[in-house]
């Protein structure tokens, strides 16, 4: 019964001295090319809802150039489209302020 007593402390001794591992940078539950595609898809809405169809729809093109049946995409593209059809004007995104 010692015997198992020092052993059991003995491991706890040892466990004890060991660093916790921090993780760093971003999480990696998606795999880079998924983030891509998402980060694409969030431009594109963004300029559909500036107005900025042309940017919208190259947006969409990209996604779908990686992933041809993206539904996300092909919403996106309808979307653009429906906007046109009622009368939007496909105007490029406005310029960005400059920083001093």
């Amino acid at each position: 019964m010692r015997i198992l007593a020092i052993v059991v402390v003995a491991l706890l001794g040892l466990s004890a001295c060991e660093e916790p591992v921090v993780p760093t940078g971003p999480a990696n539950c998606e795999p880079p090319e998924e983030l891509l595609l998402e980060r694409s898809l969030k431009d594109g809405y963004r300029a559909a809802a500036e107005g900025a169809l042309e940017d919208a729809d190259i947006a969409f093109r990209s996604v779908l150039e990686r992933a041809p049946d993206h539904p996300e995409a092909r919403a996106g593209q309808r979307l653009v489209k429906e906007l046109l059809r009622k009368g939007a004007r496909r105007a490029p995104s406005p310029p960005k302020p400059s920083t001093p």
